[in-house]
């Protein structure tokens, strides 16, 4: 298995247009779309085999872990969502 852990967008630490990044929001948005943009991106390499991917995430990234999961059955496999936000 190779596992993310994104640093998706609306995280803290790296200013206000990155923290309020468009159409950021409570259902995972653009966040959720970084998720999947780099669970995609795994897919794609030669070098990672695309049945094996998954995601882990604390808090709101866990959140996130749990709608990937939810989300994209097809693209991870397994994830781990430690003390998610939902």
């Amino acid at each position: 298995y190779i596992v993310l852990s994104v640093n998706y967008r609306s995280g803290i630490g790296y200013g206000l247009n990155f923290r309020e990044a468009k159409n950021y929001g409570a259902r995972g948005a653009s966040e959720y779309n970084d998720v999947i943009g780099a669970g995609l991106y795994l897919r794609g390499r030669g070098d990672v085999d695309g049945h094996r991917i998954g995601l882990w995430g604390g808090s709101y990234g866990g959140y996130l872990t749990a709608l990937g999961l939810a989300k994209a059955s097809d693209l991870f496999a397994a994830g781990v969502d430690l003390h998610g936000v939902h």
